[in-house]
């Protein structure tokens, strides 16, 4: 496998009391032909201070040069993409978070399954992701079940009609190939996350498969950027939330839950939502509800569906529809 361009991308932010062992599972892997590509996302700790101490010993690992503008998650991610789009053009990414901990044969099995894959499913985008162990903040193993072991669920689960509801698909367990790169920066969307966007892309363009091992520390703490099982809000107060933003005529909150273009086919070409810029009035198409009611969703994402109803049904109270 050598000779094959493998990028792993980190987004960093105030992150210095898990980075460095982050970074140390990375350069202690079996399979070292790598480029680690880090933007930090405007830290005001020692972060920065950390990521320079690797990248001056260690010539794979580049801290990107930029004007270290806070972007947030989704941002930060995509414009690492971007970059090692542009500068290396790999044949394959690997996305981290800043706080956890990967195995040392990750990125080589990894690695070996996509590869397997490609010469199943010929010229199309894929996506591999891999099972994970919840561990707490000094990485001890956690006895809560991440609901991974059946993998004939979790293919079910990642289907485009159970993604676009809920994203079961975590980006720190991922490789993509060259392909599935290209779909993803085809255009540019704001989702709730990265992983969501890569998800999506993969599900509609190519394919997705799931490798049942366990392949690094999912690292749950009090401060975890994108959030994690013990800071996840509790569901009535999202639905609060959700009402408030609606109240105030926000489209942020929609183009967070779902993504738009993707049901210009279903809805003969047009897109299933219209907002006027000027009056940012809201048009929703009936057909897109008859969509989502003819597509069950499993058990895990009732909640999702919940929220995506919610919101859905409160436009329509508000606003006309389209016949």
């Amino acid at each position: 496998m050598k000779n094959t361009k493998v990028c792993i991308l980190l987004a960093s932010y105030n992150g210095e009391k898990y980075i460095e062992q982050q970074v140390e599972s990375f350069i202690n892997q079996t399979y070292d032909d790598w480029k680690l590509i880090i933007r930090d996302d405007g830290s005001s700790d020692n972060t920065m201070k950390i990521l320079r101490y690797f990248s001056s010993r260690d010539d794979r690992i580049e801290v990107m040069c930029d004007d270290g503008e806070n972007l947030g998650a989704f941002r930060n991610f995509y414009r690492l993409t971007e970059y090692a789009n542009e500068q290396y053009d790999p044949d394959y990414v690997l996305y981290s978070d800043q706080d956890d901990f990967w195995f040392k044969d990750k990125i080589e099995i990894l690695l070996h399954t996509i590869k397997t894959y490609e010469v199943e499913t010929i010229d199309k985008p894929i996506l591999v992701h891999s099972n994970y162990q919840l561990a707490d903040q000094n990485l001890n193993p956690m006895s809560i079940n991440n609901n991974r072991d059946n993998v004939d669920k979790m293919d079910k689960q990642t289907t485009f009609n159970n993604l676009i509801f809920q994203n079961n698909i975590y980006g720190c367990t991922t490789i993509v190939n060259r392909l599935l790169i290209k779909k993803v920066l085809e255009k540019y969307v704001i989702c709730e996350n990265y992983d969501y966007w890569i998800a999506l892309n993969a599900s509609w363009h190519g394919e997705i498969f799931y490798l049942n091992k366990i392949l690094m520390f999912y690292r749950q703490h009090e401060t975890n950027v994108s959030g994690s099982h013990l800071t996840r809000k509790p569901y009535y107060k999202k639905i609060f939330l959700i009402f408030s933003e609606l109240k105030k005529g926000s489209t942020i909150l929609l183009n967070n839950i779902i993504v738009f273009d993707y049901f210009r086919k279903i809805n003969n070409a047009r897109p299933f939502i219209i907002i006027d810029e000027k009056t940012q009035k809201i048009v929703v198409s009936k057909k897109i509800i008859r969509f989502c009611l003819r597509n069950r969703i499993k058990k895990n994402t009732i909640h999702e569906t919940l929220f995506f109803y919610f919101c859905l049904f409160y436009v329509l109270l508000l606003r006309k529809a389209i016949n």
